[in-house]
């Protein structure tokens, strides 16, 4: 994770979105999520889940959980890019979902 934050100034985020991260008493999420985190999103908050990897654009800052926040993500597959925008509304997954987010803009080149 470490490592993407130090690269994340060379990419262009494919979306920006509205980012809101559970409290812990609502999540499987017990700390705060780093700099270079990712995980699956998905478009359904109930199983059976199909996920779709991301990397979110933080800026070198942790987030807190409780708290909301716009970011840019990048996605690792052009499926979950195309489900996701689609859905406008998604769920971030890490052993269960940890928040919860919505489309704000999609970047031009995609």
């Amino acid at each position: 994770m470490i490592e993407w934050a130090k690269r994340e100034n060379n990419f262009v985020p494919d979306l920006i979105a509205d980012i809101y991260l559970y409290p812990s008493h609502l999540s499987s999420r017990k700390t705060p999520i780093p700099p270079g985190y990712g995980c699956p999103l998905t478009t359904g908050n109930q199983p059976p889940f199909q996920g779709w990897d991301v990397r979110f654009f933080l800026a070198g800052q942790s987030m807190a959980l409780g708290s909301r926040r716009r970011l840019g993500m990048i996605f690792l597959s052009r499926e979950g890019f195309q489900e996701i925008t689609a859905a406008q509304n998604f769920f971030l997954w890490e052993a269960g979902i940890i928040g919860e987010g919505v489309v704000v803009s999609i970047a031009p080149q995609r």
